[in-house]
Order: C-alpha cells, then sequence, then structure tokens
C-alpha cells in the first residue's frame, strides 16, 4: 500500500444530480488491513490530513481545502482566507470529496 493515500467520492450521478449525502470517514486510524491479505497488518493504518470540499453543481461551484499542519492542528483554506477547525468534527461535511491519507509509520 502507497504511504498517500487519496479517496475521491463520485459526488455526481449520470443524470448530473450532486449527491450530497454525508459520507462519515475516520480522521484517525483508518485500517485497511482487512482488505489486504498476506501482509503486516500494521502497515495498512492511515491517519487524515487533507480534505478537498466542493460546493455548487456539476457546471460551478467553489473549492475549498481543510489541510491538518505537523503539529496537529487543522486549518480551513477558503481563497485568501485562512482559519483555525476548532472542532475536527466540522470536517464532516456532505461538501467533502476528496480525502488525503497518511500511513502512520
Amino acid at each position: 500500500m502507497p504511504d498517500i493515500l487519496i479517496i475521491t467520492l463520485k459526488r455526481f450521478s449520470n443524470h448530473r444530480q450532486k449527491n450530497q449525502c454525508l459520507v462519515d470517514f475516520p480522521l484517525e486510524n483508518l485500517d485497511l488491513s482487512k482488505y489486504v491479505v498476506g501482509y503486516d497488518s500494521q502497515s495498512y493504518v492511515y491517519d487524515l490530513y487533507g480534505i478537498c470540499n466542493h460546493s455548487g453543481g456539476l457546471m460551478g461551484g467553489h473549492y475549498t481545502a481543510c489541510i491538518k499542519n505537523p503539529n496537529g492542528t487543522w486549518y480551513h483554506f477558503n481563497d485568501p482566507s485562512v482559519s483555525i477547525v476548532r472542532n475536527a468534527e466540522e470536517l464532516k461535511s456532505p461538501r467533502a470529496y476528496c480525502f488525503f491519507y497518511r500511513k502512520k509509520k
């Protein structure tokens, strides 16, 4: 498994409708070991460090990002505005569509 794992959700249907369902995803300890056979299960655990969000529709919209810095603080980037995310549960949004995980060492 790679050191960096990127998971992208398909948020649009074949009928050009946006899927806004809330997807529950782990912020820490995403364990993929049950999906891999024959290797050390310890090496398949990942922590989230980035999220891309999209608001709007298929023909247009706006992108933002949330990034966790090395000291563990989450930041929300919205064009020139950067703010601290005080509650990590706020990261879970129906706008989240791309998740960046780093393998635990």
